[in-house]
């Protein structure tokens, strides 16, 4: 008898915690559904290569000495 208390306060506790976590997935969106993440912008940064060790790096952070691509000053620096 005793186990079947015990079960049964585990059954009440595990509804009351499935409820309030739906409810917060549901509240985190605003229509209630569970949509997919938005898809990645498809106009994104040009990845270019560092000419002296091969890593790719977004053009905005490239260092450029005579049109050629670095991804450090230091690197910039050795290869000429």
């Amino acid at each position: 008898m005793r186990v079947l208390v015990w079960f049964l306060l585990a059954f009440i506790v595990y509804l009351a915690l499935r409820k309030k976590f739906i409810s917060n997935l549901k509240s985190t969106h605003s229509n209630g559904s569970f949509a997919s993440p938005p898809a990645a912008s498809e106009a994104g940064e040009a990845m270019l290569a560092c000419a002296h060790c091969q890593v790719f790096i977004p053009a905005s952070e490239a260092v450029f000495r005579n049109e050629i691509a670095y991804c450090s000053v230091e690197h910039a620096d050795v290869s000429r």
